[in-house]
């Protein structure tokens, strides 16, 4: 019985292009997920033969570490 259940969280947490898109909101669309999936850029679960998952719990962290910080310019005079 608890197999089951562990299997159940497992499903909810595992997202496909689209799902992770409208999870992650503004600017992410189906198309940029897949690119940063082919450049390595966010973790991917391969499930069967073509059938990719994404988990939601490590791809923002993933965004997180390619954060880039602010660069502060000096105004033109």
């Amino acid at each position: 019985m608890e197999t089951n259940r562990q299997h159940q969280l497992m499903q909810r947490k595992l997202l496909t292009d689209e799902e992770l898109a409208t999870e992650l909101g503004s600017g992410f669309k189906k198309r940029t997920i897949a690119t940063l999936r082919r450049a390595g850029k966010i973790p991917v679960v391969k499930i069967g033969y073509r059938t990719l998952r994404y988990n939601l719990d490590a791809v923002p962290d993933a965004l997180s570490k390619r954060e880039v910080k602010a660069v502060h310019t000096r105004a033109r005079s």
